[in-house]
């Protein structure tokens, strides 16, 4: 809900790396996914594993997490409006 706009408008699309990159510069929010992640590790396979099974497609706050695979095979996320 108070994400950067590009992403909540779903302009921007993100790969698992990039997630798990920005998670990494700041120590409370790596703590955080971590401890939802129920400690397996902040790396882009177990951060993108865990985004699909728990939060893609599913409503959040009237947006929706959605993802596909991009050119290169990885898996990008975005944000929809419902």
């Amino acid at each position: 809900r108070t994400g950067r706009r590009e992403l909540r408008a779903g302009t921007v699309r993100f790969t698992s790396s990039e997630i798990s990159n920005a998670l990494r510069c700041t120590p409370d929010e790596q703590a955080i996914v971590d401890g939802a992640m129920h400690g397996k590790g902040l790396n882009p396979v177990s951060l993108g594993r865990w985004l699909k099974d728990h939060l893609v497609d599913a409503p959040i706050s009237g947006r929706i997490l959605r993802s596909a695979n991009d050119r290169k095979k990885l898996a990008c996320f975005w944000v929809e409006a419902l």
